[in-house]
């Protein structure tokens, strides 16, 4: 399933140039752009992440996250695979990677989600992985990007690969805020769902790519 809407009182989808593939379809990737570090970021392996795709960095990533949210300053992922075996909360960060070479790896089956919660949050130039993932219990802590009490957020160019039934970003509670150019890659499985949105409004999903969705 590319899209899951709860409309209720306030929900509302401003689709446009937005490409669905089906079941079957090779991995694509978003359009990334170069990424480097800015003077003011914030670098996570400053705090300890070791990107290397083994260690546990879910610990060094919230205290990088935590750090740069009361420095007010933006939140960057040089080059490496940042494995996580918990929920990580980005509350009011602008995050940015290198693009294909910056990945956020879930690692525990029940505490999937990269989380954007207050005003500004961002999360763009990375990939974002669930791959690998056995069946999802409920969303939202499951799916691969949660959108929660967040205004002003932004979603870009990210590539967002979903374990099995599991929801690639998950919008609940929030306004205004936009997810551009990203390419949502589902497992196949019948139960994946590249988008939900409940009890949002001003959300826009614009030039993004979905495939290998549920149906």
């Amino acid at each position: 399933m590319r899209f899951n809407i709860n409309v209720g009182a306030v929900a509302t989808l401003l689709a446009t140039l937005v490409t669905l593939q089906s079941m079957g379809a090779g991995p694509a990737y978003a359009s990334h752009r170069a990424g480097a570090l800015p003077s003011t970021a914030v670098n996570v392996r400053s705090f300890g992440a070791q990107g290397n795709g083994i260690a546990d960095d879910t610990t060094a990533i919230q205290n990088a996250a935590n750090f740069a949210a009361g420095s007010r300053r933006s939140l960057f992922f040089p080059p490496g695979t940042y494995l996580h075996g918990g929920f990580i909360t980005f509350n009011g960060v602008a995050v940015n990677g290198s693009g294909t070479a910056s990945v956020l790896l879930a690692a525990d089956n029940n505490s999937t989600a990269v989380a954007l919660t207050g005003s500004n949050p961002s999360i763009q130039n990375m990939v974002i992985s669930s791959a690998g993932l056995g069946l999802a219990t409920a969303a939202p802590a499951t799916s691969t990007i949660l959108v929660q009490n967040a205004n002003s957020f932004t979603v870009a160019n990210d590539t967002i690969v979903q374990g099995q039934n599991r929801v690639g970003v998950y919008i609940l509670s929030s306004s205004t805020g936009v997810v551009n150019a990203c390419a949502f890659d589902g497992s196949g499985f019948s139960g994946d769902t590249g988008a939900v949105i409940v009890q949002s409004h001003n959300v826009s999903i614009e030039n993004s790519l979905f495939q290998n969705e549920g149906s």
